[in-house]
């Protein structure tokens, strides 16, 4: 649907639709005289860890449904229907909220912006051959073959390997950067750890990486070590907690280099619980920012959010990849349906079009997209955001990731981790 790029109903509606009786539809069962309808499930975090995250998510998610069906009139006269379930970062719940969309709704599609929302599922998106699409964690779709789970964004690992890069190339200090990190044993924080340390390997940079319990708010001492260790560039993956609470700690002892993080840090509510101890922070995000001027889909959603979310003023870039994962399965599903017929329309179809899908442009939104049998992650490139005057605001172009190598291809080679 080269023509589809997708806002909707407020998130607090989708709360009232999940706890409804629902009656789903799949291809060719609609009642007579009834509108063609496909259903996509939707598996956020409303109220659990990540709540705003999950509410913004959602929030592009409906947009984009509706932004389908009332502006483009749906998918060759097909309507897109979004159930959502609240799973609050709960793998059960995201299990059983699973198999509800499948057996009560006949979900053809699944997307979630958290990682809980697609791992206990991994094994039932294949036997059901439901296709899932995610912007959290993308080592979740490997390994690729007989796998339903693909993503927009690249790994994490590249991301924060393109991050150290930009950074290192526009550093204006005297000598090499020192290089550390503040981060969790979960696994996500080893990924980027790999990924950070594989790129200042390459650069012959030093790098010091500290390790801690998540459920440690407190990590004075490691900043204290990175300090005494002169590290100039200091990427902080933690709780967002965490993170404000280090970015003070650093203030107040005198330590002051970059501070780099991840994309869900890029929000207002963080700039502000930030405020003028995250001025000058970075994140490594997948999109681009709402402060951008001249970017086709980003003009778009500012006419759309100004017509159907006055109160709005800022959209981040949880919003913006939902938004984008939603259009995803809508060109795929296109797609299908243009090959094989509404009626005919099966799972297989729908993934076998996301796998053909090339370069495909979502209106500048994210770099372009890029699927195969043997390629699940669609993103080819990142950008950097900075806290200006306690706003995100967009510091890069696009930074152009490496692809994975053998190794890296491997599932076993981050499970060892």
């Amino acid at each position: 649907m080269s023509g589809i790029l997708i806002k909707g109903i407020l998130w607090g509606l989708s709360l009232i639709l999940a706890a409804m009786p629902l009656v789903g539809a799949c291809a060719g069962e609609e009642e007579e005289g009834t509108q063609q309808t496909i259903v996509i499930g939707s598996l956020p975090d409303l109220s659990g860890a990540v709540p705003f995250q999950g509410r913004e998510a959602n929030a592009g998610e409906l947009d984009a449904i509706r932004y389908i069906n009332e502006v483009k009139g749906g998918i060759d006269g097909v309507n897109l229907k979004m159930v959502t379930i609240d799973v609050k970062y709960d793998t059960a719940l995201a299990a059983a909220a699973y198999d509800r969309l499948v057996s009560q709704e006949h979900a053809q599609a699944v997307v979630s912006f958290i990682a809980p929302g697609l791992l206990p599922n991994k094994e039932k998106f294949a036997r059901d051959k439901v296709v899932a699409v995610g912007s959290a964690n993308p080592l979740a779709n490997l390994p690729y073959e007989g796998g339903w789970i693909f993503s927009s964004i690249c790994y994490y690992n590249q991301a924060f390997a393109a991050a150290v890069g930009w950074l290192v190339d526009n550093w204006t200090g005297e000598g090499d950067p020192v290089v550390g990190l503040i981060t969790t044993t979960v696994h996500s924080g080893k990924v980027i750890s790999k990924g950070i340390e594989a790129e200042c390997n390459k650069r012959g940079l030093t790098y010091i990486p500290k390790f801690g319990d998540y459920r440690e708010v407190d990590r004075t001492a490691d900043l204290m070590a990175l300090k005494d260790a002169g590290a100039d560039i200091v990427f902080l993956i933690h709780t967002e907690s965490a993170v404000i609470k280090a970015l003070k700690d650093a203030r107040q002892m005198g330590f002051d280099p970059i501070f780099c993080g991840l994309k869900s840090y890029a929000t207002e509510a963080f700039a502000e619980a930030a405020g003028e101890d995250g001025e000058g922070m970075y994140c490594v995000i997948d999109t681009a920012t709402w402060d951008q001027t001249g970017i086709e889909g980003i003009d778009f959603l500012k006419e759309w959010n100004a017509e159907w979310h006055p109160e709005v003023t800022f959209r981040s870039t949880q919003y913006i990849l939902s938004f984008v994962d939603v259009l995803l399965v809508a060109e795929a599903i296109e797609r299908a349906i243009e090959e094989v017929g509404y009626e005919n329309l099966t799972g297989d179809d729908i993934k076998a079009s996301l796998e053909g899908i090339k370069d495909w442009d979502p209106m500048g939104l994210m770099s372009p997209l890029t699927f195969g049998p043997d390629r699940h992650v669609g993103a080819t490139a990142v950008r950097m955001v900075q806290i200006q005057d306690g706003q995100w605001t967009s510091a890069s172009d696009w930074i152009e990731v490496e692809d994975l190598t053998a190794e890296e291809s491997n599932l076993e080679y981050w499970e060892g981790l």
